[in-house]
Formats: structure tokens, C-alpha cells, sequence
């Protein structure tokens, strides 16, 4: 993993091809998702976030999520009166979506899908950005496609926090101690970001209003870590959330991330 000086962005290097990503990608969530695990695990969080954009909702509004699953929390929206749509790289995925929900469901790399400019009042990446090729390529995708005013979500492991939690577990290690901290505490993707570097790419790629705060856990544990996690995750958020509402706001340190931003207008 290599960390840019100036944004503070943390990538893997090199990156692996297109092919294998696909491949890769494709095994591991059709092993995962057909089970609910992931989709479950977030139901708070998904029932948290549609309550909260349902002020500004319009009659007939569309709402996209990319990297939707087989799209639970797609239906969850619908059931709240949106306009759904989804985008998912597995296509046994996809055809379980279709047949369990209903839903419109394609199956496309977002980058190259055919969506017309300015069509989705909220798009929506459930940890998704920090496992694409070319974020910043589907952010610009994003904002061409949203509305001007339009809402753009995303949830995000926190690198802060990732980076932190490495680099005390390999202190840790050089006392054996390094299993006093929960394995996998620290996951690192394709790309991971900090509240900097997201402020950073998104007001430079046109948007405002942008609001980044600490997400809350899911307490459940679709992955299977298992040992230590749940009481993990309850205390980190505690933690973070202390920090944040002592720094008035400033400083975010939870594992994840949620993103609030609106497609500035012209």
C-alpha cells in the first residue's frame, strides 16, 4: 500500500488488471451476499439514511444505488416511495435481485453504463468507492448524472482510523501483544480514504455543501472476523464519536465514514 503525501489517499500498488478485479469481485460477493449477511448487518443504517433524505424528496425522484447487491436496501427505498435503480458487477446477483424484489436492476460496470445527464435526485455507494478502479472517474460519472441540488451518499472504511489501528497492532507485535486487538481491525482496500482526502476530491470535482461524519457500526458480523469484534466496534464508534463532538465536528475517527454532498448548481 502506498500513501500520497499531499491527500493523503492510500492505494494498493500496482493495481491489479480490470480481468482479475471483475474476477475477484464477482467470487467474493456471490459467496457473501446470497446469504444477506452484508445486507442485513446494515439494515439500521439503511433505515437511518432514507429517513433522512425524505424531506427533500420530490414527486417521482430517483434514487440509484451502484454496487447494490441483490438489492436490499434498493427495496427498502421503494417501499419509502422511490424511484429505484441499481448497478451490480455479478450477474447471478443481479438475477436474484430481479426475481426476489422486483427491482431494476443492471448489470454494468457504472463507468460505462448509459444513464442521461442529470437523472437521479440521490446516488448512493454502500462501501463501494474504496473498491473501484477509477473513484475519482466514477465521482466525475457521478455528478454528470445527478441533478444539480442532487444528493451524493457514500459510506467508507475511515483510513485514519485503518492506518491507526496497523500501526498500533504491529507495535503490539514486537511484545506478542498484537491479539489484544481483534483481527482484521485494520482492512485496507483498492483505494481508502480519510475525511481530507474526500473533501479534497470531492469540492475539487464540483461539489458543495459536503458533510462527513462518523457512520455508525453494524454490530453484526457478516465477514466472519468473529473473536472480540462486536465489543470492538462499540467501543472504537464510542470513542470516535467523543472525539468528534469534542473537536465540534472536526475530527472523524470511527472505522467508517458517511459522506453527505450536493451536486453543486451552475
Amino acid at each position: 500500500m502506498v500513501k500520497c503525501r499531499n491527500c493523503g489517499i492510500i492505494y494498493q500498488f500496482p493495481q491489479v488488471s480490470k480481468e482479475k478485479y471483475l474476477k475477484d469481485v464477482q467470487k467474493h460477493y456471490s459467496a457473501v451476499d446470497p446469504l444477506y449477511r452484508v445486507a442485513y448487518s446494515r439494515k439500521s443504517l439503511y433505515k437511518r439514511f432514507i429517513h433522512k433524505i425524505r424531506q427533500p424528496k420530490r414527486k417521482n425522484a430517483r434514487l440509484l444505488d451502484v454496487g447494490c447487491g441483490m438489492g436490499y436496501f434498493l427495496s427498502l427505498a421503494k417501499n419509502d416511495g422511490w424511484n429505484v435503480f441499481g448497478l451490480e458487477l455479478s450477474p447471478d446477483i443481479v438475477k436474484m435481485g430481479i426475481q426476489n424484489y422486483g427491482l431494476d436492476i443492471q448489470c454494468a460496470d457504472f463507468e460505462e453504463s448509459n444513464f442521461l445527464d442529470g437523472y437521479f435526485d440521490v446516488i448512493t455507494l454502500w462501501n463501494v468507492l474504496d473498491e473501484l478502479l477509477n473513484p475519482i472517474g466514477n465521482i466525475l460519472k457521478i455528478k454528470k448524472i445527478l441533478k444539480p441540488g442532487g444528493i451524493f451518499f457514500m459510506r467508507t472504511p475511515n483510513a485514519s482510523f485503518h492506518l491507526f489501528a496497523y500501526r498500533t497492532q504491529q507495535k503490539l507485535k514486537k511484545f506478542h501483544f498484537e491479539h489484544t486487538i481483534p483481527y482484521q481491525s485494520s482492512i485496507f482496500h483498492i483505494f481508502n480514504f480519510s475525511k481530507k482526502t474526500l473533501k479534497l476530491i470531492l469540492r475539487d470535482n464540483g461539489f458543495s455543501n459536503i458533510k462527513i461524519k462518523n457512520s455508525w457500526p453494524t454490530l453484526e458480523d457478516p465477514y466472519g472476523v468473529k473473536k472480540g469484534i462486536r465489543g470492538f466496534k462499540i467501543f472504537a464508534f464510542f470513542v470516535a464519536q467523543c472525539v468528534y463532538f469534542l473537536s465540534f465536528g472536526k475530527l472523524t475517527f470511527a472505522p467508517s465514514i458517511e459522506v453527505f454532498a450536493e451536486n453543486a448548481k451552475t
